[in-house]
């Protein structure tokens, strides 16, 4: 079983994972909702989805510049 909640999952590439932990939206085209946001695999955010941008829901602390 996985160790996160999520029922949906995007795993980020090399270039969307630079722009989401700087805490940027991604322009990705998904179904509405809520999405565990993973790199190669592992979850390590989330994310909400309103049809056309996955909006960075990951904590502004840890977001790097």
């Amino acid at each position: 079983s996985a160790a996160h909640s999520f029922r949906k999952v995007y795993d980020l590439n090399d270039e969307q994972l630079i722009q989401y932990i700087h805490g940027d939206t991604l322009t990705i085209p998904l179904d509405k909702g809520w999405y565990g946001v993973a790199y190669k695999g592992h979850v390590f955010a989330g994310g909400r989805s309103d049809g056309r941008m996955l909006k960075n829901k990951y904590p502004k602390r840890l977001r790097r510049r």
